[in-house]
């Protein structure tokens, strides 16, 4: 275990007349999977800090500046060990004495995701959501009935029980985040916007969607419409509609347009 150098060093400021040095009450070395959320709370022993210099964050990360509650928050990158240092200053810009500098040291991990599987199946798109749910139920009934109903049978529990979503008949469903869709129980999905769906998880707020196109993407109803794509290790942002499907790319800073699945 790697020990943060401000535990076992301080230093010793005239002004303040203490021991001074940036502490923490949450763990360290902090640990996660690419893709959660991170938060890191931190603060100054000794005299107060008027300013602080966060260095080597890596992308996905941000400090929030605030002198009355420093923090550390975002979304963790790509599975590695970082080494975010803190310095904090005794006057604004940086300025006056400091403190010897705190190694944050954090450990992400890849995510686990299922192995791949993939469909062939394709629906045409039309501008109207209730003309598109009409074509798309009769696709769905023609062609691949037997293909949810046999993901259905192997899981239990509902991912969309919760009161975000609606029934709105023949097994179409309307999610307050995720929009409408056919089958309630993941496996296979057909969504209005996207086509054809793999959905794995066990609640709204921790899923994995195979897209065919895209591959894995990470999401749930707190991170939606952002979706974190695991062949890119890159976030992306859902700005589709029912006629074109549309993504912006956090990574290159450009939009993807896949063609629906």
């Amino acid at each position: 275990m790697v020990i943060p150098t401000a535990v076992s060093s301080a230093s010793w400021h005239a002004l303040s007349g203490a021991t001074t040095y940036v502490t923490t009450s949450d763990s360290n070395p902090s640990s996660g999977n690419e893709g959660d959320d991170f938060s890191f709370s931190f603060y100054n022993h000794g005299y107060k800090a008027f300013s602080y210099k966060v260095e080597n964050l890596p992308d996905g990360l941000t400090f929030n500046n605030n002198i009355n509650g420093p923090k550390i928050t975002g979304t963790l990158p790509s599975a590695g060990t970082y080494t975010i240092d803190i310095t904090g200053y005794r006057y604004s810009a940086l300025s006056g004495n400091s403190t010897p500098t705190y190694n944050l040291i954090l450990n992400v991990s890849e995510k686990q995701v299922i192995s791949t599987i993939q469909t062939n199946n394709n629906i045409s798109t039309n501008t109207d959501n209730n003309e598109e749910i009409q074509n798309s139920q009769e696709e769905v009934d023609d062609s691949t009935t037997t293909q949810i109903s046999s993901q259905q049978n192997t899981i239990t529990n509902s991912l969309w029980s919760d009161s975000n979503t609606t029934n709105l008949g023949s097994g179409w469903y309307n999610s307050s985040w995720f929009g409408n869709f056919y089958g309630n129980s993941g496996g296979w999905t057909y969504h209005l916007k996207h086509g054809w769906l793999y959905i794995h998880g066990n609640d709204e707020s921790d899923l994995w969607i195979f897209d065919e196109t895209l591959g894995w993407l990470y999401t749930g109803n707190n991170l939606f419409p952002k979706l974190y794509r695991n062949s890119t290790q890159s976030w992306i942002f859902d700005q589709s509609d029912v006629n074109n499907r549309k993504f912006w790319d956090y990574k290159n800073s450009v939009f993807l347009q896949p063609p629906k699945n």
